[in-house]
């Protein structure tokens, strides 16, 4: 497996980084290996939906393991580039948007950010050529 450039990971934790996680252990996977988390709503949005962001069309392509303060893992996706991957709400929950799979789509952060609470346009479909299971 082709490992990214270690500063981009860590630049993308440091961008994303949540105050309960600490990042001193990583564990890289591809997203070939999504199956094992197919029990987390979020990242069975990416195994049912493919990972990529249906605005921009930009690819997650690295699952990174972070630790929280707890001890606790947390599983995120992340592109070549160090954009981490999100699950957005096509009809936003301020709208009345449920958290199931047919309301969910996979974005990237940028767009999600830009997007905000507005309804989005695209539905989620795999990009063209793209698997639903990376």
């Amino acid at each position: 497996m082709k490992i990214v450039n270690h500063k981009v990971i860590l630049h993308a934790l440091q961008r994303y980084g949540r105050k309960r996680h600490i990042f001193d252990f990583l564990e890289i996977k591809d997203p070939a290996e999504l199956d094992p988390f197919k029990k987390s709503w979020r990242l069975r949005v990416f195994l049912k939906k493919g990972c990529a962001c249906v605005t921009c069309k930009k690819v997650g392509t690295r699952l990174i393991k972070s630790v929280d303060k707890g001890g606790g893992a947390h599983w995120d996706l992340f592109a070549e580039d160090g954009t981490m991957m999100t699950v957005d709400h096509i009809l936003p929950k301020s709208k009345g948007g449920k958290n199931n799979l047919e309301n969910l789509q996979p974005m990237c952060y940028d767009c999600n950010t830009e997007k905000g609470d507005k309804y989005a346009d695209v539905a989620a479909t795999p990009a063209e050529g793209q698997q639903t299971r990376p």
